[in-house]
Parts: structure tokens; sequence; C-alpha cells
């Protein structure tokens, strides 16, 4: 589908074409190579058109996914869902959300099985990073945007709960 989309001349796919053709996607759990074929739709959507919080919230939620599905690659998932979100941070284009944090807290949780700590604190310095930006927005819509919710807490407890007992 993604490949028909950019075949014909006439379409003009755009940010939100895209954004749920990559939604999509990451609900598909029965795609081969699907880690592979998001980051190549994430290459080929970065060359086309500006991502925005969306695009990168459902990237990483993929992300969150295959860590779920294949733990043997969950901290490396983790990884790459992290190194999108620091990149979102540092494109003023893009105005990240408590979605885009707890989704990127989701993934690290989900790679957290028999994972000592790393996971852990990571969520932990995600939290407190998300806390740090409500703190400091200046107007009612950027706190409401920054508000950590329920899903934020319950990913730091659930990220927890994982940790063997000898390393609490």
């Amino acid at each position: 589908l993604f490949k028909r989309l950019n075949e014909h001349e006439e379409l003009e796919p755009d940010i939100h074409t895209y954004n749920a053709l990559l939604n999509a996607y990451t609900y598909a759990s029965k795609i081969p190579n699907r880690v592979e074929q998001m980051r190549k739709m994430w290459a080929h959507i970065t060359k086309v058109v500006q991502p925005n919080r969306i695009t990168i919230t459902s990237l990483m939620h993929g992300y969150a996914t295959e860590a779920q599905l294949d733990p043997d690659f969950a901290l490396d998932y983790a990884a790459e869902a992290m190194e999108i979100f620091e990149k979102a941070c540092a494109d003023e284009n893009i105005e990240l959300d408590v979605s885009a944090y707890t989704t990127v807290m989701d993934c690290w949780a989900r790679s957290a099985r028999g994972s000592p700590r790393e996971p852990q604190h990571q969520v932990e310095g995600l939290l407190a990073r998300l806390i740090e930006q409500y703190k400091l927005a200046d107007n009612d819509e950027d706190r409401k945007r920054f508000a950590p919710t329920v899903v934020t807490y319950s990913t730091l407890f659930k990220t927890w709960s994982y940790v063997p007992t000898n390393y609490i």
C-alpha cells in the first residue's frame, strides 16, 4: 500500500495521509519485517513532509508494540524510539505532548522485563522531563499539553513492576 501510494503522480500524500498509513501499519502485527518497513517509511516521510507529533507518536507506538512482541530486541527498539523522540524534541517545528512522552515511556516499559534497571531509569527521566515542561509552560494550553495523565503514571508503575525484587 505504501509503495502504491507513491506510484501515482497525480496523488500528493500529505502528512495526514502518511500519519494514517503509519498508524495503521504500527497496529498490524502480522506484517513480515515490520520494523524494517517502519524504518523505510520513516526515512521516506522525513524526506517529503514535515513530521508532526502524531507521526512521532505513531512510530514510537510501533516500536513499543515490537518491544512487546520480540523481547530479545526490546531494548534496541526502545533505544530507537528514544532516538526518534530526542530528534523530535530538538525540532522546533514539532510540538510534542504528554502522549508522545507517555508513548516513549511505554516503549521502555515494554522492554523492562528481565532488565535490572535501565528502562526504569529511562522512564523516570522522561517523566521528570515531562514535569519540567509542565512547570515551564506559561499558559493553560501548554500546561494541559504537558500534564501527566493516569496512563503516564500507570506506565511508570508498570515499568517498575517488571524489576526483579532483588534489584529494588
